[in-house]
C-alpha cells in the first residue's frame, strides 16, 4: 500500500508529511499551528490537509491533539526527506551551490525527479571526488562505474547517497538504532550545514568505528565511542549517522 500511495500523493501532501517529520525531529511534536507557521499557510488549510492524509492512514490527527505520523506516513516522509537531501547534497558538493540556495531548489525539484535519476546523482557525487579522469572521458567512465554499482546490488532508496543500510530484520541502521554495547562502522553522515560539520569535527566520518556506551533513561543523549574518544550525541544527531552493524 505504501508504494502505491506514494505515487498518488500531491506535491502539497508530500510537503505536509516532510514538514511533520521535521517538526517531530526538532521539537518532539507537531501541532497544527506549528505546521501552519512552518509552511506559511492558514490553520484551516492545515486542518483540511491533515484530514485528507488521515483518511489515507498516513497521519494520526484529531482536533486539539498532537499530529503524528502513522507507520506508512513515516516511511513516506523519510523517503521524501532523503530525496530532498540527495538533491541538495548534489547541488552543494558537485555544482558548488550555496546551502540555502541548494535547499530551496531541492524543495522544488524533489517532487518531479524520478528515483533512477536521484540514484545516478548520488552515485555521481560519490564517483567524482575520487576521479582524476579527463573531462572528455568522464561520461563514459561514470557509465561504467554506475553499471558496476548496479551489479553489486543496485541502490537503496535515495537520500544523500542512499537510504540508511538495513539489517537482515529490515530495521534502519543509524546510530540512534544501536543499543548499548553494539558496535558499527559509519557509512556516512547525512546532516547538512553546521550539524554535519560539527559531527565531522568530532571524528564522526565515513568508515570510522562507532560503539554505543550508554543511553540516558529517556534515550537522549546517547554516549558513543568514536576513534577512541567518548562523545555525547543528541538523538537527532545520532539519526544522521548511517551505520553498518558489526557482528560480535
Amino acid at each position: 500500500m505504501t508504494a502505491k500511495l506514494f505515487h498518488e500523493l500531491s506535491v502539497s501532501q508530500e510537503d505536509y508529511l516532510e514538514t511533520i517529520l521535521d517538526l517531530i525531529a526538532e521539537a518532539g511534536a507537531a501541532r497544527v499551528r506549528d505546521i501552519a507557521r512552518r509552511m506559511n499557510v492558514a490553520k484551516s488549510s492545515v486542518t483540511v490537509a491533515l484530514r485528507s492524509l488521515a483518511s489515507n492512514r498516513l497521519v494520526n490527527y484529531a482536533p486539539y491533539e498532537l499530529v503524528t505520523l502513522s507507520h506508512d506516513g513515516k516511511v513516506m516522509a523519510e523517503k521524501i526527506r532523503r530525496r530532498h537531501d540527495s538533491l541538495a547534497n548534489f547541488l552543494v558538493r558537485v555544482l558548488g551551490v550555496d546551502e540555502k540556495t541548494a535547499g530551496a531548489n531541492a524543495c522544488r525539484i524533489e517532487h518531479a525527479v524520478g528515483e533512477d535519476v536521484v540514484n545516478r546523482l548520488n552515485c555521481f557525487a560519490e564517483f567524482l571526488p575520487n576521479s582524476d579522469i579527463p573531462a572528455r572521458e568522464l561520461a563514459g567512465a561514470f557509465a561504467k562505474f554506475y553499471a558496476e554499482r548496479e551489479k553489486r546490488g543496485g541502490f537503496r532508496e535515495s537520500g544523500g547517497g542512499g537510504s540508511p543500510p538495513k539489517d537482515t530484520d529490515g530495521t534502519p541502521s543509524t546510530a540512534a538504532d544501536l543499543k548499548p554495547g553494539e558496535t558499527a562502522r559509519i557509512v556516512r553522515v547525512c546532516g547538512e550545514g553546521k550539524s554535519r560539520r560539527r559531527l565531522q569535527e568530532m571524528g564522526v566520518t565515513r568508515n570510522a568505528p562507532l560503539a554505543v556506551i550508554r543511553r540516558s533513561p529517556l534515550g537522549d543523549p546517547i554516549e558513543v565511542k568514536v576513534r577512541g574518544g567518548s562523545l555525547s550525541l543528541r538523538k537527532e544527531e545520532a539519526r544522521e549517522i548511517e551505520v553498518e552493524r558489526v557482528k560480535q
